[in-house]
């Protein structure tokens, strides 16, 4: 019962945002290091299985159904790669779009980046979303 409640409310105070009429930002996370990622990966049935690399295509029906909802709506797409050289990369910039590419020293726990820096740059380009 109380888990329920708990996503009861988030759905209620996510509908309600979109119906708002305000901007509203979208924070999606690109994940297509799924050979790190097995447990992840592994959690998708057939009938829902990603498609590898993920690129803005994979998301257009969301962000076409969330902007039916929405017009305000924009979305700003983290594409993470873990345990290599930091590497971040705007590809794509656009009123609506914006895609970074972000290549992370260490591990992500999705949580947090177990790495000092690497997690006070996320945090940096989350700050600028309240703004």
């Amino acid at each position: 019962d109380e888990n329920y409640s708990y996503y009861k409310r988030a759905v209620d105070r996510f509908i309600g945002l979109i119906n708002s009429g305000e901007q509203v930002i979208f924070v999606i996370t690109v994940i297509n290091e799924f050979k790190k990622r097995k447990g992840w990966y592994n959690g998708f049935t057939e009938s829902m299985t990603p498609s590898f690399p993920q690129g803005l295509d994979s998301f257009s029906d969301l962000m076409l159904l969330l902007r039916s909802k929405n017009n305000k709506a924009r979305f700003m797409f983290i594409e993470q790669y873990t345990e290599c050289d930091m590497e971040i990369d705007i590809s794509i910039k656009t009123d609506e779009v914006l895609w970074i590419k972000f290549s992370s020293f260490n591990k992500n726990t999705g949580v947090y980046y177990t790495d000092a820096l690497d997690d006070i740059i996320m945090k940096i380009l989350y700050s600028g979303l309240a703004r």
